[in-house]
């Protein structure tokens, strides 16, 4: 944050795998991550001012804060109280703080190509059942397009978001990471009926470049600025 405001850091909240986050530009101010496990960042060597919690966002704030900036990915749509959570996030800024959300919309995932018909109908076999997984966890696939009205809600200004959708090519980072997913979700596959050749095979389709699709997830982006002292009211 410019101008002659104290410094009040960051916080990363669903830290997850995304070891990215502690290396945020953030030169000595604070950085908090937070993630219900500590174990995918367990082993970082993370700078001195970077702080990580062991932490479930439905038990408020990890730390002290206010913060300038608090960035959740992939969080909220995954819990019922989103709503009451995000007024929570609101009130951890700090006057001119940003929240920035990262949700994501279902929308069907759509095969380019594959080596064969019958990969292209595995792909869609997998990936359909990981998402019908994911809607029994109380997922709200439309929240990503409603946090904006929530922002207004919670009197945030000057609103801005963009839709990001990346498509999927065997071997690139947007596969690999649908790789991850289905190797993470693997149990519950098993159990929804996909077998373990299926599995198999999925992962080297996401490695086979002739492989590619558009995905069935999206990322909706969604940032807002708390008021600043002298602007309430305005």
């Amino acid at each position: 944050m410019s101008g002659s405001r104290q410094a009040h850091g960051a916080w990363r909240s669903g830290l997850g795998r995304d070891r990215s986050a502690v290396g945020w530009p953030i030169g000595s101010a604070r950085l908090v991550g937070s993630s219900p496990s500590t174990s995918p960042t367990a082993q970082l060597d993370v700078p001195a001012q970077v702080e990580v919690y062991r932490h479930d966002i439905g038990a408020g704030v990890p730390t002290d804060g206010p913060f300038d900036l608090i960035h959740a990915r992939f969080v909220l749509m995954h819990l019922r109280d989103r709503e009451n959570l995000l007024r929570m996030l609101v009130d951890a800024l700090a006057p001119g703080g940003l929240l920035v959300l990262g949700e994501s919309p279902n929308r069907p995932q759509e095969v380019l190509s594959a080596p064969s018909d019958a990969d292209a109908e595995l792909a869609h076999r997998v990936v359909g059942a990981g998402v019908r997984l994911t809607g029994r966890v109380s997922t709200a696939w439309e929240w990503a397009h409603e946090v904006e009205q929530h922002f207004v809600a919670a009197g945030l200004r000057d609103i801005r978001g963009f839709e990001y959708t990346p498509m999927v090519t065997g071997g690139d980072a947007a596969a690999l990471l649908v790789s991850t997913h289905v190797a993470q979700a693997e149990p519950l596959l098993l159990k929804e009926g996909v077998t373990r050749d299926e599995i198999s095979r999925f992962h080297l389709l996401m490695r086979d470049s002739r492989f590619r699709a558009w995905p069935f997830m999206r990322m909706v982006m969604t940032a807002g600025r708390k008021p600043l002292d002298t602007e309430v009211g305005r």
